[in-house]
């Protein structure tokens, strides 16, 4: 996570909040897009660590420069030290990049065709399709904030009119952000295999992401899977052709992506088989499972009367509390919360006097740790 080390400063604005057990404070900050909550983690007399409450995952490495950077020149604290990289140039191509905001604004309903890539990486495959089809639209998801900054950079120097980028969970933009019908292609160009057993459900393809593929291609539309390894190809394979959204277009298993990724010339110099499938949206329609994410309040009435601590668990009507972190100050308290209802479990921050929610994993997926999962499993029990 971005941070930076920084003499103590010497006076606090007075919005603020103070861990109930940590030698931390919370400041808010207020930004254009979004408020954000930054911690002040005390080390020692001569040195203090500025990092955000919660990072949302679209953010880039310029955006948590300039909001740690801003924190700092306001407290009037001297930087020690970074880890933001400062010896990076500036980010370029910025204006590509699709944030919350945008993508919320965003107009899917034109007849340009649009092409998705899941895990676009470097961009080198989306920018070469996206230059040799100027009348098609590319969006790109990419997780990894120094990948995508290479696609950034390469898009703007090709001045590329037709791309976009999104720095987030991909099945979480089909999910939540891409209306039915949208897409005509989804491109997943070598997916991390996940090989040993205990990992095959952290695969992409799974029954259940299939429905998203389903609901947000038009009819005919294709997913286009690549991979060098065999095993997935055919558990790829065997998903698609379980469901009646999907019909096999094409299979082989000397494939060729129009332009060559990194990886497609990595695995042929070493030998490896190339696999691709190709499949067609049918008529069928599809009709969503109820979301589970629906069943999440947008405010949490918890009572006020009762003081809490770090680690204190609570029932709330059907919901289970485990109360991550209390940060207590004088506009109320702030509560990192991890909120469960049956086998469904969110990661919210929430005010306890208003109950309105400051952080939603709605919009931005935080993922749980193994001890507060297992904590969870304990009191579910």
């Amino acid at each position: 996570m971005p941070h930076l080390y920084i003499t103590p400063p010497e006076n606090l604005p007075a919005e603020r909040w103070k861990h109930d057990r940590d030698p931390v404070e919370l400041i808010h900050v207020h930004t254009p897009e979004r408020p954000y909550y930054v911690k002040i983690k005390f080390i020692d007399d001569a040195l203090c660590r500025l990092s955000l409450l919660t990072t949302p995952i679209d953010l880039i490495l310029t955006q948590h420069k300039e909001i740690l950077l801003k924190v700092a020149r306001e407290l009037r604290v001297r930087v020690l030290k970074s880890n933001l990289g400062w010896r990076l140039k500036p980010d370029l191509g910025t204006d590509y990049l699709l944030n919350e905001e945008k993508l919320h604004s965003f107009d899917w309903r034109t007849d340009i065709p649009k092409i998705f890539e899941i895990g676009c990486g470097n961009g080198g495959f989306l920018c070469d399709h996206a230059f040799r089809t100027p009348g098609t639209l590319h969006i790109g998801a990419e997780i990894n904030g120094f990948t995508l900054r290479k696609a950034l950079r390469k898009t703007a120097r090709a001045h590329l009119d037709n791309i976009y980028f999104i720095r987030n969970n991909a099945l979480h933009i089909l999910h939540y952000f891409i209306p039915d019908g949208s897409l005509d292609i989804i491109f997943i160009n070598f997916p991390d295999p996940w090989e040993k057993k205990r990992y095959l459900k952290r695969r992409l393809i799974q029954p259940e992401t299939l429905g998203d593929f389903a609901r947000a291609l038009k009819q005919g539309g294709e997913v286009r899977f690549t991979t060098d390894h065999r095993d997935y190809a055919e558990d790829t394979r065997r998903h698609f052709l379980g469901t009646p959204f999907f019909i096999l277009l094409k299979q082989t298993d000397d494939g060729a992506l129009p332009f060559p990724t990194k990886y497609e010339q990595k695995w042929r110099a070493a030998g490896r088989q190339i696999f691709q499938l190709v499949f067609r949206r049918t008529g069928v329609p599809f009709t969503p499972r109820k979301d589970h994410d629906r069943l999440l309040p947008d405010s949490l009435k918890i009572g006020t009367e009762r003081d809490f601590s770090s680690g204190d668990t609570l029932q709330a009507g059907d919901f289970v509390c485990v109360f991550k972190d209390v940060y207590k100050g004088p506009p109320g308290d702030v509560l990192d919360t991890v909120i469960s209802l049956g086998r469904y479990r969110w990661n919210v921050i929430f005010s306890k006097e208003s109950g309105c929610l400051v952080y939603d994993p709605r919009t931005n997926k935080k993922f749980l740790t193994h001890k507060i999962k297992a904590l969870l499993e304990k009191l579910l029990r």
